[in-house]
């Protein structure tokens, strides 16, 4: 994807990660509700390997020079080791100005970028008909809205 964008003009990345990046998120290898789910790996190696993984894919989008944002989406498979890697990278991160990470609390997160305004969620706890007044109404997403035009 960087090669093809390469002919393109851009100053920035978004880079939405989570949304069951893990299968599963607990010690028994079960989702966050509790349903049993197949992994290879203990639950501390799978984390490790996964943080790694993110974390070289973001090193690589960082060659391009141009801002890297991270936008994590936890899933419903991975509610809290979600925003439990989105706490490591963004301790991994915290003194690069190349990369700035959005872990915050919120299922759903949105993203400004000039004058559009993206609404990122997992879906799990929302209906897709009710994603447009959502994103109208959410609390998150307020700030943002009037300083848009597409939605």
């Amino acid at each position: 994807m960087i090669r093809r964008a390469s002919g393109f003009q851009y100053n920035k990345i978004l880079f939405p990660i989570g949304s069951d990046f893990f299968n599963s998120d607990t010690i028994y290898n079960t989702t966050t509700k509790g349903t049993p789910q197949d992994e290879d790996l203990r639950w501390q190696k799978t984390f490790n390997v996964g943080v790694r993984l993110l974390i070289d894919a973001i090193n690589l989008l960082k060659q391009t020079g141009v801002q890297v944002d991270v936008v994590v989406i936890p899933g419903n498979h991975d509610f809290e080791r979600s925003f439990y890697m989105g706490a490591y990278l963004e301790a991994w991160f915290n003194n690069d100005t190349l990369v700035k990470v959005n872990n915050g609390a919120s299922p759903r997160k949105y993203y400004k970028f000039g004058k559009v305004l993206l609404g990122l969620t997992h879906g799990s706890e929302e209906k897709e008909s009710s994603l447009p007044l959502l994103m109208a109404s959410d609390i998150e997403s307020k700030p943002y809205w009037t300083d848009t035009i597409f939605h």
